[in-house]
């Protein structure tokens, strides 16, 4: 594992994934500022899918999950039709 390559990365990503972990959501933010109101739904499910109680750090583990939940339903799948 090496360290982030894009520069975004480090400029907003981590801290708006940070930001949605920690605190709750303040309505109206996006008044004060529209960057404030920016918030992709991805940085969320990277947020859900930190696993930072199981690790005690942040590992965004969305490939993960999503590989997962994918052999689960094919497993379950092919266990019905046997």
């Amino acid at each position: 594992m090496g360290p982030p390559e894009i520069y975004d990365t480090g400029l907003y990503h981590l801290q708006a994934i940070k930001w949605i972990e920690e605190y709750a959501v303040v309505p109206g933010l996006a008044n004060l500022h529209g960057r404030f109101g920016f918030n992709p739904n991805i940085f969320t499910f990277y947020a859900l899918t930190s696993l930072f109680d199981v690790f005690n750090q942040e590992i965004f583990s969305v490939n993960f999950v999503i590989y997962f939940v994918f052999v689960f339903y094919f497993v379950n799948n092919i266990y019905s039709i046997f």
